[in-house]
């Protein structure tokens, strides 16, 4: 998405993105209209006969405190966490994409449609002609209406990237409801911001961090071993301020905002707040300082679209994305081919130099 936002905006065009809330997607699903759709695929008969016949015997009771209700029958919606659930909801929703795609509408990029997106019930929207996004939203509401889903207008909102994302716009409505231009729409867990060029807001992030770090700190105090210490924050903070960010979406000026978070637990466990020092203590303890990481997450990121040849991020990454992909390899002397073993161990060593150079 982000490759096909800066597309636009590189060549002057102001590019519209609305983001569209299915409510209760996944609980409200109608199953006869999911069946109608498996038929259409020339699903066999036996299969939805057998889902048919599942779903009619879903039960199930509220608790409140010890007490239980009694059971009472499902008579819509797929299991949340079943492993077939987001197959049967993406057969479900897919004539949506499809109708977008025909449509002519929105954002193309060399013949090829890249107006929306979609991951689970999570809807982006992409135009440069606010004409276009309304006709975009209609053929939604239209398919969706069919498919007895309906869409939350008071959580559905619009921004604008570009030059002129601050002008003002017609509203563009949901059956004569307006959809609010705000400054910041949460796609995935990541907010994206209403700006000149495409840029995320980070501060969330960092606050979720320092949540999960206090809690952490909390249960085991500074007192306990440094390494199981840094092990649980591994594996439970620094996971939460580096969500969504493989793509190499970040600036330099973002990146040296994260990195304070990010150090802040070396400047604790170690009573410093020399960063010649953090980066010691962070090399003879095994952890790679934030920038490292980033750029190890955003070759491991790329490399894994090279088995989706055929999905819009590939595609797209290989008409714009490659030139990056080579600037942050080659600061590493890393091929292509590489494993992602050797990746590790050729970013370590650069690590290894800088840290020789501190000294």
């Amino acid at each position: 998405m982000q490759l096909s936002i800066e597309y636009f905006t590189e060549r002057d065009s102001t590019v519209n993105i609305c983001s569209i809330d299915l409510a209760k997607a996944f609980d409200k699903l109608n199953r006869y209209a999911l069946f109608i759709k498996l038929m259409k695929r020339k699903c066999p008969l036996n299969l939805i006969d057998i889902l048919e016949n599942w779903y009619s015997k879903s039960k199930t009771c509220v608790k409140w405190g010890n007490s239980f209700s009694q059971f009472f029958k499902l008579k819509a919606g797929v299991r949340q966490g079943g492993v077939l659930s987001p197959i049967l909801f993406a057969v479900l929703i897919n004539d949506v994409l499809i109708k977008l795609q025909d449509s002519s509408l929105g954002g193309h990029i060399k013949n090829i449609a890249f107006n929306c997106f979609m991951y689970a019930d999570d809807l982006l929207l992409l135009s440069i002609s606010i004409h276009d996004m309304q006709r975009m939203v209609d053929i939604c509401k239209s398919e969706l209406d069919w498919l007895d889903m309906n869409i939350n207008v008071t959580k559905t909102s619009c921004i604008r990237i570009g030059n002129r994302f601050d002008c003002n716009v017609a509203d563009i409505t949901i059956d004569n409801v307006s959809i609010n231009w705000v400054n910041e729409i949460r796609y995935l867990g990541v907010y994206i911001l209403c700006n000149k060029i495409f840029k995320c807001n980070t501060h969330n992030a960092k606050m979720k961090y320092f949540r999960s770090l206090n809690g952490v700190l909390g249960k085991i105090g500074t007192s306990s071993s440094i390494d199981v210490t840094l092990s649980l924050i591994s594996s439970f903070c620094t996971p939460v301020l580096l969500y969504g960010l493989d793509t190499g979406c970040l600036s330099k000026a973002q990146i040296n905002r994260l990195n304070y978070p990010f150090s802040s637990v070396f400047t604790k466990l170690f009573s410093t707040f020399n960063k010649n020092i953090i980066i010691q203590c962070q090399y003879y303890t095994g952890y790679l300082p934030l920038k490292y990481i980033l750029d190890l997450r955003f070759l491991n990121f790329v490399t894994g679209l090279n088995n989706a040849m055929h999905s819009p991020a590939y595609i797209l990454f290989k008409m714009f994305g490659e030139k990056e992909l080579l600037s942050v390899a080659n600061v590493y002397n890393i091929n292509l081919t590489d494993s992602c073993r050797l990746r590790k161990i050729k970013i370590w060593n650069s690590f290894k130099n800088e840290c020789e150079l501190c000294l």
